[in-house]
């Protein structure tokens, strides 16, 4: 099936790239192939969101993603002038489920109307042409909720489908629902992507929606374009993350 660009899909054009995905239990999504591509046009429609580690170079992400509308997050004893948010905490790796739950919460207070939201971490290597084509994907199609990234989880009745938290998106409505619910603010350990990924779903789940335009819908990302703390490619041997000064 091939569309002549990613431009917002009617209900029977969006049906028929929609398939429910047995093996996660959930209603599934795939990106048409497209030509047209103009990542200008949209510069305002997203926000790629980066929650930042003091050890982390701000200068080599902003180098690396300076075509993107970026916006780092900070600890608040970060004092980096290229912080553009800070917290109001300060967290150490097991802490992480707290700063993404505080991410969440500075989002869900914030007066933006982006109508995607990534999450990225530090140590990834993006194919950004395969990028843009989510980004406008998931842009043309935000009045739905969709959750984009590599599921390490099924839907059942004991879990939620969550998305691997090296880089993972969702549309505004999703947001919305999930800024609605009442959510715990938890405790330090634990998986902080397994944890969002089980309150963006059972939030929504919660709700119960009977409208097929309501329902959550998963796009699964292909990992051969996502390099995640390492790339090696002829004469690139590129690594990134906490433990490259420990090898």
């Amino acid at each position: 099936m091939d569309f002549p660009n990613l431009d917002e899909l009617d209900s029977l054009e969006f049906d028929k790239l929609s398939y429910y995905d047995i093996d996660r239990n959930s209603d599934t999504i795939y990106i048409p192939r497209n030509r047209k591509l103009n990542m200008e046009e949209i510069f305002n429609d997203y926000l790629v969101i980066v929650p930042l580690a003091k050890t982390e170079s701000i200068t080599w992400l902003r180098n690396l993603y300076s075509d993107l509308n970026l916006k780092i997050l900070c600890d608040v004893d970060d004092l980096r002038p290229g912080c553009d948010i800070r917290t109001n905490d300060t967290y150490d790796y097991n802490m992480l489920p707290l700063k993404t739950y505080d991410m969440m919460e500075t989002l869900c207070h914030s007066n933006d109307t982006y109508k995607v939201i990534v999450k990225l971490d530090f140590d990834i290597f993006l194919n950004k042409f395969y990028f843009y084509k989510v980004l406008k994907f998931l842009i043309d199609n935000s009045s739905r909720k969709i959750y984009f990234g590599d599921p390490m989880s099924k839907n059942s009745g004991n879990s939620h489908v969550s998305m691997n938290g090296k880089v993972y998106a969702f549309t505004n409505p999703a947001l919305r629902d999930y800024c609605s619910c009442d959510i715990k603010r938890p405790a330090s350990n634990g998986m902080e992507d397994f944890l969002f990924g089980y309150h963006l779903t059972d939030c929504i789940d919660s709700k119960k929606y009977r409208n097929e335009n309501e329902k959550l819908l998963l796009l699964y990302s292909k990992e051969n374009h996502i390099h995640h703390k390492s790339l090696k490619n002829n004469n690139v041997n590129y690594s990134a993350g906490r433990n490259v000064n420990n090898s």
